[in-house]
């Protein structure tokens, strides 16, 4: 049987559990692998059963692919809210510096 080679022990635990077998973390990866290929469904139609566990690694890696511009693009607005927020404190320093040196020149006045 060849198998997705991305193929994870979830994988294997997702395809048997839709074709109605029972499956535990608690297995290892070959328990399950042989679980599947003994399993009634493989036996009728293996092609079918190959094609749901490479529809699992396929999802499964679309999530942590959107997962992770998720996190990309929360990190880029945390980036970009801290450089506005730097902005921000700049500008108040300018503006009270632009006072100080308002008040020192009406002082030298007097």
């Amino acid at each position: 049987m060849s198998f997705h080679k991305n193929t994870r022990k979830e994988d294997l635990i997702n395809v048997l559990k839709e074709i109605g077998e029972q499956a535990t973390s608690k297995e290892t990866i070959i328990e399950l692998k042989t679980k599947l290929e003994k399993s009634a469904a493989f036996k009728d139609d293996p092609d079918f059963v190959i094609n749901l566990l490479n529809l699992s690694v396929e999802d499964r890696q679309a999530k942590a692919e959107r997962q992770l511009q998720e996190t990309n693009s929360q990190l880029e607005l945390e980036k970009n809210y801290s450089k506005l927020n730097e902005k921000l404190n700049f500008r108040k320093l300018w503006q009270k510096g632009k006072q100080h040196n308002k008040v020192q020149k009406e002082i030298r006045i007097i």
